[in-house]
């Protein structure tokens, strides 16, 4: 007679028969151990392929299966492999292989704010003299902290880095400083327990990045318009998982000098910006302009000063054929420039619907496409042919 019992390791549902016991993991697993019955000679021949392919699946399986006794890591290492044993937060401390950096001292200052609090007791960092029973943060390159242009992923990237834990200390090194602070993200949360429980899994990790750019888009302009405090508190959250962009959009929701009539209640203050790009710098990440320098600009057009400027009376759209529009955004533009030192900037150029009315008056069917592609082009060489810029910028825009 034959039953199904449930395999444990992956959920399969494994056929039994008479004499033979099916291949399964143990309730209460608790390491790499199954046991397996020897089948019936009757039934041996046509239960080894299914022992071999069980098997197989374990081994895909039991990895993973081992891991889940730890906190998960997000994102998950490239590789990663647990020992045995555990090294107890009490009683370390950080110290540095090197001269630090101030991006390799706020590394520390962090890991040590997370692994006190978890182990209810003072983790210092030490600078000078040997790093016994410690952690010691290993710079290997150059500063590096934020993507340029043309990077790739993978275990030679500036951002690659690797941990081992033993139960002696800690050894976490990098090429470059967003590398080691990538490490000491992954070391936050790979503490478990707390008090004096509170410990570090003996483990060995290497990772590098799967994308080189991996970024978040926060609107500014719909809504309402957020803190300072709470773009801090996003830029925090957004460390934790080794996001290395922040794209800042803006409907002419930062301050520009000149303009005052525009959303003089619900913008951002230069200044507030300046401290935001500081404060993302010291994770890591890079904070982009991201902005609207053709449509969505009603916040401009329904102020009579600049309605002229637009297809439309208070439209929402640039007339890319009025002569005042270019001075205007040649001025915006070194503002921006100014104000942020990213090598990236997003000029949107999305859903520009009113275009086709500026083409229509100007009598042929092919010209919406002409005037954007126009327009675009002239936009890009206020921020890459412009002599009053020192550098030049990557421009992104909106495939749309």
């Amino acid at each position: 007679m034959a039953e199904t019992l449930v395999d444990r390791a992956g959920g399969a549902l494994l056929p039994t028969e008479e004499g033979a016991v099916a291949v399964g993991v143990p309730s209460g697993w608790a390491g790499a151990q199954c046991q397996l019955s020897q089948a019936s000679a009757d039934s041996s021949a046509q239960w080894v392929p299914r022992i071999i392919a069980t098997l197989f699946a374990l081994m895909v399986i039991l990895p993973g299966w081992c891991a889940a006794e730890h906190n998960p890591l997000l994102p998950r290492p490239q590789e990663i492999h647990y020992g045995t044993g555990e090294l107890s937060l009490r009683g370390l401390s950080i110290c540095y292989a090197s001269t630090p950096s101030s991006e390799d001292r706020f590394s520390a200052s962090e890991l040590s704010e997370a692994l006190s609090s978890r182990a209810e007791a003072s983790i210092p960092i030490r600078e000078g003299g040997r790093c016994e029973h410690g952690i010691l943060l290993e710079r290997t390159g150059g500063i590096e902290a934020l993507p340029v242009p043309d990077e790739h992923p993978g275990p030679d990237s500036r951002e690659a880095y690797s941990l081992k834990v033993t139960g002696d200390g800690v050894t976490a090194s990098a090429r470059s400083s967003a590398g080691l602070y990538y490490a000491v993200q992954t070391l936050k949360q790979l503490a478990e327990g707390t008090g004096a429980q509170g410990v570090l899994p003996v483990v060995e990790i290497k990772d590098w990045p799967a994308l080189a750019y991996r970024g978040v888009m926060m609107d500014m302009s719909h809504g309402a318009l957020p803190t300072e405090k709470e773009v801090e508190r996003q830029l925090d959250f957004l460390a934790r998982w080794k996001t290395n962009q922040y794209y800042f959009y803006s409907e002419i929701s930062i301050e520009l000098k000149g303009f005052r009539l525009i959303n003089p209640e619900g913008r951002f203050t230069q200044d507030e910006v300046r401290r935001i790009i500081a404060y993302g710098r010291e994770r890591h990440i890079d904070v982009i302009p991201c902005l609207e320098l053709f449509g969505h600009l009603h916040d401009l057009f329904r102020v009579e000063k600049y309605s002229d400027l637009s297809d439309l009376p208070h439209g929402t759209e640039f007339d890319p054929r009025n002569p005042k529009v270019m001075p205007l955004l040649t001025d915006w533009v070194n503002q921006i420039v100014q104000l942020f030192p990213s090598p990236f900037v997003h000029i949107g150029f999305d859903e520009t619907f009113q275009i086709e009315i500026a083409a229509q008056e100007h009598g042929t069917a092919a010209q919406p496409a002409e005037l954007f592609v126009r327009q675009l082009s002239s936009v890009d060489s206020l921020f890459n042919l412009n002599p009053a810029h020192s550098e030049s910028r990557k421009v992104i825009a909106m495939l749309e």
